[in-house]
């Protein structure tokens, strides 16, 4: 379960990142996927079902 999940555009994603590592190092559990996507792994099915356990979502 995540605290937070992260949807944004390519053009946000040094922002969203910054955002990700300030939450991640003040305790807040975020799924960004730079981090916790494996190459091969299908995303959408992925994204789906962390957006699914995740309790909010950030959106850019």
């Amino acid at each position: 379960m995540y605290d937070v999940f992260f949807s944004y555009s390519g053009d946000s994603l040094d922002l969203t990142e910054n955002v990700a590592n300030y939450l991640d190092d003040n305790g807040v559990s975020v799924w960004f996927d730079k981090w916790d996507l494996i190459p091969g792994d299908d995303w959408r099915s992925v994204a789906k079902e962390v957006l699914y356990n995740s309790y909010s979502v950030a959106v850019d």
